[in-house]
């Protein structure tokens, strides 16, 4: 099933949570990327424009909570067998050194995706990070994240329409 099938057998608002939800999981399939195609077919509606963010912001930290409980053991992990290993070593290490700073570490790379959110998701429930304390400070780092991605086409949009 393609992105479009989806949107019209769900509705654009469903569809946005299930990819986002996927891509949050799934690193390859890019939250951004749908936010951007989907953004130049949207109304001009402030409405409409935050429902779709919210909607992929919630999503994306549905699927990154899947990420972050399966990381603290519900599934078998190892970083010796993960493909991010290095860069998740490092992130720990960064983390365990930034003490109360972690909560506007995560804030930060749900924002700007740097270090990537997935491997510092996975880094936040190996340190044992509140829980509450990860979803909200991601949440609102890829809620602004999102805002610019929808909210760029429109403002370009504008200017050659």
């Amino acid at each position: 099933m393609n992105v479009s099938e989806l949107i019209s057998q769900f509705g654009l608002y469903a569809a946005t949570l299930i990819i986002c939800t996927v891509a949050g999981v799934f690193p390859v399939v890019n939250t951004e990327v749908y936010l951007l195609s989907i953004s130049t077919l949207l109304p001009k509606s402030l409405g409409q424009l935050l429902a779709i963010v919210f909607l992929a912001t919630l999503g994306q930290m549905l699927g990154k909570s899947l990420m972050f409980f399966a990381s603290q053991g519900a599934i078998a992990f190892s970083l010796k067998q993960q493909k991010y290993a290095n860069q998740m070593e490092k992130v720990i290490l960064k983390m365990e050194k930034m003490g109360n700073h972690r909560n506007w570490f995560i804030f930060l790379s749900g924002w700007v995706s740097f270090p990537p959110f997935f491997v510092v998701t996975v880094c936040s429930a190996l340190l044992k990070i509140r829980f509450f304390n990860f979803f909200l400070f991601g949440a609102a780092g890829r809620f602004i994240r999102f805002i610019f991605c929808v909210g760029i086409p429109q403002l370009l949009k504008d200017l050659w329409v």
